[in-house]
């Protein structure tokens, strides 16, 4: 019924590429919403943090020490590769999982940011920061990485 992955055509490489299937994606979404959820609450009262800002850079900086961690393949193949973008392997079993942990990451900030630090959560630097974060990640998995790279074109002319 659920095939465990499905394959993707990526410009700059020679053969198409095996992405996890939409179920995996669903579940790592779902738990690592969860799971960020929980870290919050497990560090936000014992923690001793006095103020909101304190508070809400505990999602912000989990986020990032799993980002880091799951970059780190792509970064020693850029270094091996000498700096040619196009000799990073594509690792789809560990690309996707961690755009969807993004993805999670930043409605999760949103979502307990509402709540609990709703004064570090301002407009710009919050909601329609990350509102526009997860329409790139989602458009770029998409597809629609084209589009993004219009604009890149227009911006250096």
């Amino acid at each position: 019924m659920f095939s465990s992955s499905s394959i993707l055509s990526f410009p700059g490489y020679d053969m198409d590429i095996s992405v996890p299937s939409g179920r995996i994606q669903c579940l790592t979404f779902l738990s690592s919403f969860l799971a960020l959820i929980l870290v919050y609450h497990v560090f936000a009262r014992p923690s001793g943090f006095t103020s909101s800002k304190q508070v809400a850079w505990i999602i912000t900086t989990t986020a990032s020490f799993v980002m880091t961690i799951a970059s780190l393949p792509f970064v020693w193949d850029y270094f091996a590769g000498r700096g040619d973008v196009k000799r990073v392997g594509a690792f789809p079993e560990l690309a996707v999982p961690a755009n969807r942990f993004f993805q999670a990451y930043l409605l999760v900030d949103l979502s307990l940011g509402a709540v609990y630090y709703r004064s570090q959560l301002n407009l710009f630097t919050g909601w329609s920061h990350h509102v526009i974060y997860l329409g790139i990640v989602d458009c770029m998995y998409g597809g629609l990485y084209a589009f993004f790279e219009h604009f890149s074109l227009s911006d250096s002319s």
